[in-house]
Order: C-alpha cells, then structure tokens, then sequence
C-alpha cells in the first residue's frame, strides 16, 4: 500500500506512523534505560550507524517525542523523551511482553551480542546494594563460535557505572565466568541464574565485597606496609654508604652549615620545579645525605650544585 492510500483518519495509523520508522521504539527504550548522550544511546542500538542514529533523532524531535538540550557552551547535547513519548512507555513494554510470551525464545538466542547484554546489565547495577566503595567485577564470557570476551564493570558510589572493554587494572572483587548463550538466556527471563548455576553454565568466584582488606583504610595500609618494606630493604642494603649525624656529632664533626642547607635548598627547590610536588624515593634521599655530608666535609664545592639537583 503507497503512503497516498495509508488511512492516516485511523488513529492506529496515526500512531504508526509516528513509532514505524526503523529503531525509534528500540530509542525510546534506550532512553528510558537512562541513556540522554549521543554515544550512550548508540552503544545500547550497536547495529545502528551513526549517521541514521543522528536523523532518527532529528525526526523524532520534529515529531515531539524527544527532545534536546544543550547544557552549554563545550559540553555534549542530551535527549530526553517528552511528555507525549512518555506515554508510549507502557504500550511498548507491553508489547516486548508480548513478544516475549509469544514468539519461539530459540529465535531470539540465535543472534548473541555480548557488549549490547553487557551494556543492559551495566544499566541495572543497583550501588545500593554495593559496599560504599569502588566495587569491580569482571565477566569471562565464553562464546563457542568466538574467542572468550572479557568486561569488566566498576561501579562507584554517586556515579554511574563504568563497563570497560580493556583490563582496568583494579583489583576485582567478583569473577562471573560463563557461556553468552546461558547468560542471556537468564538475563531475557528464558531461564534463570539458578538454574544455569546448577548446571555449571554459570560460575562466579569471589572475596566478600565486605571483606576489611578491599576496604579503603585496607588498602592504604596495605600500601603503607609496602613502601615501609621497600625502605627497610633499601636501608639494610645501603646501610656502609648513608651518613650518621650521630657518629658525626660524637666525633665533634660538622652536622650542619648555612653552606649545607643551602645546597639542600637548592636540590629540593629543583625537585619541585620538575615535579610540581614532592615525592622522594628512598634514592632520592639517599643522595641528598651524600650532598649534604660532602658540602659539611669540603668534598662538593658550591658551584657544583646544580649538577647534583
């Protein structure tokens, strides 16, 4: 039937002509996932370009079911369904329910999407149920007909859950390894985690997200005792060439001068300018004990200063 023979007096019509277009119900979805910013909604439609994703929009907004803001100069435009859109919602979850119920879950299983499974199940992490820290668990997928996929996501208290694609190089707190086929077919409602649980589809390891040691105080104690560790070595294996201002004193030798702290000054100074703050290696130091015993004992003359810093 040609667009000049579509009866656009029917209501239903009227309707359909404003959600048929390709991918603008599944948009609307998005958005009501939470996605407002370009590149969030496209990573929820992947099969979608860029290009059409930009005049879908377009038309939508002409057609006054979403609407754009720009919240200033610099920053990214965001989409927002309007009022009119907003209506649509239960219609069109009704009808996925429909879908659902009624059409063979085999079909829906036969064409797998890891990132996009991954992007809904980033939407759905619920932080209040997470520690009040950084929280990281990384999903192991194994696909038969492609390589295993590795996601890791890092959810952080007040803000919105990161999901990575490359190793984030943070400690993870839960390891969830499983097959794509087993993990959508539980997260669409075809089965559930409890049963690919127990049929070993489904496997997650992990230390308690409660656990001391992952708690902020925990890790920085932990790296305290490392760098503690680290001096500890470095003092026994330097210990015949690292000054004594003890053994000076008792020996009535010098243990400082204004020509001494000068230099001090000087290295410290230069540190500063290169580094913009200060964060001494036990090498560091060391060296700047040797300057100081060589200026006390006439061994490092003033002009030299500058090539020590």
């Amino acid at each position: 039937m040609s667009d000049s023979n579509y009866p656009k007096f029917c209501p239903v019509a009227m309707a359909a002509s404003l959600l048929e277009p390709r991918w603008t119900m599944l948009l609307l979805c998005e958005m009501w996932f939470g996605s407002t910013r370009f590149n969030e909604i496209q990573r929820g439609v992947p099969g979608m370009s860029p290009g059409l994703l930009s005049k879908r929009l377009k038309e939508m907004e002409a057609n006054g079911l979403v609407m754009r803001c720009d919240t200033g100069r610099g920053t990214h435009a965001e989409y927002f369904p309007t009022p009119l859109a907003n209506e649509l919602e239960p219609l069109i979850r009704g009808l996925g329910e429909w879908a659902h119920r009624n059409i063979d879950c085999e079909v829906s299983l036969q064409n797998l999407d890891a990132r996009l499974l991954m992007w809904k199940i980033r939407g759905k992490i619920d932080l209040l149920q997470l520690p009040k820290r950084k929280s990281v668990i990384q999903f192991i997928l194994n696909d038969a007909s492609n390589e295993t996929a590795n996601y890791w996501l890092v959810a952080k208290p007040s803000e919105e859950t990161d999901l990575c694609y490359t190793d984030p190089k943070f400690d993870v707190d839960l390891y969830i390894v499983c097959e794509l086929r087993a993990l959508t077919s539980a997260w669409m409602g075809y089965s559930t985690f409890e049963a690919e649980i127990a049929i070993q589809k489904l496997k997650h390891t992990s230390r308690s997200l409660d656990d001391p040691s992952r708690s902020e105080i925990g890790i920085s104690i932990r790296k305290l005792r490392a760098r503690c560790d680290a001096l500890a070595t470095y003092l026994r294996n330097n210990a015949d060439s690292i000054p004594s201002y003890a053994k000076r004193y008792n020996a009535d030798h010098p243990i400082s001068s204004s020509r001494a702290e000068g230099c001090v000054d000087d290295i410290t100074n230069t540190r500063m300018g290169k580094r913009r703050r200060m964060r001494w290696s036990p090498r560091g130091a060391h060296r700047v004990a040797l300057t100081r015993a060589a200026v006390l004992d006439g061994r490092l003359n003033i002009s030299h200063r500058q090539n020590v810093a």
